[in-house]
């Protein structure tokens, strides 16, 4: 919340912008329909692909923080793990943060708003977890617990894991 205050930018976020249109596909930062909803079809400098993020997010600072934190992650798995985009060949970034939000609220048995605030809490090891989950098609669990942030407060936690496959043998 506080880097979207402060209109922080991630460094890399061109760089990943560009590996995902390499890799020949095209992206959407905002939420349909247009013209709030922006297409990417072409690297853009960075200066020029922050102002597009926080255009199409609108007056939610957060959303284009996440926004942008979403498509570096999106660009370690096209490096990495190509095959999760074998059919895809638009990333709508907006639409997939809806869907990580709405698989939390499934999950944690919990309004959209309170899932909305988990995703935005999630650590970066779990958010980058929870959007392999939902590329790949995967069972993930989620469980909750309370982790103290300071001496004075504790905010619920969340983590993301596999679901491990029993059976008998």
């Amino acid at each position: 919340y506080i880097s979207g205050i402060l209109k922080k930018k991630v460094e890399v976020l061109a760089e990943a912008c560009t590996d995902l249109l390499s890799h020949q596909k095209q992206l959407t930062v905002g939420l349909p329909p247009e013209p709030r909803e922006k297409t990417i079809t072409a690297p853009l400098p960075p200066e020029k692909l922050t102002k597009l993020i926080y255009e199409a997010c609108g007056q939610d600072i957060s959303i284009a923080v996440l926004t942008q934190e979403i498509i570096v992650y999106l660009a370690m798995y096209v490096r990495s793990q190509p095959s999760l985009f074998a059919e895809m060949l638009r990333l709508r970034i907006g639409l997939i943060i809806q869907v990580m939000a709405t698989e939390l609220a499934r999950s944690l048995n919990c309004s959209g708003e309170e899932a909305s605030e988990s995703l935005m809490n999630l650590s970066p090891f779990d958010m980058k977890n929870l959007l392999h989950h939902i590329l790949s098609g995967k069972e993930f669990g989620v469980e909750r617990s309370m982790r103290p942030l300071d001496s004075s407060t504790s905010s619920p936690a969340i983590s993301i894991h596999e679901v491990g496959h029993t059976g008998a043998t």
